[in-house]
């Protein structure tokens, strides 16, 4: 399974139950540069706010960790779908 289908399987229902009415449009995962990135595209009824990407980055950190979809350091955003990035984290795997 590719990375962006399985981040999907594991966001979209953890989006779901923050009931406040967001939506996953896309999940995006590419190489730019040296750098991967781990892009997640929302929208919202009436429009979406910082506070909402925030919101979504939060509740996928741990459960990222956990399921661990993703190999290695990568860049973590949230993005409206306009384009707008409104939340971005860098990750990296945890060695254990």
């Amino acid at each position: 399974m590719k990375v962006a289908e399985a981040v999907r399987e594991i966001a979209e229902p953890i989006i779901a139950g923050l009931e406040a009415d967001i939506e996953l449009i896309e999940v995006e995962y590419v190489k730019e540069g040296s750098d991967w990135y781990l892009r997640l595209y929302i929208d919202k009824t009436g429009g979406v706010s910082l506070d909402d990407c925030q919101l979504v980055s939060e509740a996928l950190n741990d459960i990222l960790d956990e399921k661990d979809p993703v190999k290695g350091k990568y860049i973590f955003e949230v993005f409206h779908v306009t384009g707008y990035r409104c939340f971005a984290a860098i990750r990296q795997k945890k060695i254990v």
